[in-house]
């Protein structure tokens, strides 16, 4: 197993940070991408994890790195309680929400999350959920329908 970590931010210190917690340095591979570049590195990768922090500006808001992995047929590790990510992510069966961004919790999850990895339904599954979800089309239809039962 490796660990890509797709970033801008210091590499120096997250090779740092990943050695403190154990992870061996040929395991930690590191890189900078563009936007373009992004659809590729995502197909590269069985999972996203990503955990946003929970607080009161984040409870309406949506990830666009959700969309962005679903999209590209991959599941997500996420937490909970950031906008209706959880239950699109627990709907649809694309992925693992954690209450809390605790170890012990991740540990919990993992044999579900091999499962999920293993399944070659994730995939469409989780495209399916980006489709019904994040589609532009989806969107406007929706505000059409809003607006017309508005006026």
């Amino acid at each position: 197993m490796k660990v890509l970590i797709v970033t801008r931010e210091d590499h120096e210190r997250l090779r740092a940070d990943a050695g403190r917690a154990g992870l061996p340095a040929d395991r930690l591979v590191l890189a900078r991408a563009g936007f373009d570049e992004m659809p590729a590195m995502i197909r590269q990768m069985d999972v996203g994890v990503f955990f946003i922090r929970a607080c009161f500006s984040k409870r309406a808001s949506a990830a666009t790195k959700l969309a962005e992995f679903l999209g590209c047929g991959v599941p997500v590790v996420i937490n909970d309680r950031i906008g209706d990510s959880g239950d699109i992510v627990r709907n649809a069966g694309a992925g693992i929400v954690l209450a809390e961004a605790e170890l012990a919790r991740f540990d919990a999850a993992a044999d579900e999350l091999v499962r999920l990895v293993a399944d070659p339904g994730t995939p469409a599954r989780c495209r399916e959920a980006a489709l019904q979800t994040f589609s532009l089309a989806n969107g406007v239809a929706s505000y059409g329908a809003l607006y017309e039962q508005l006026t």
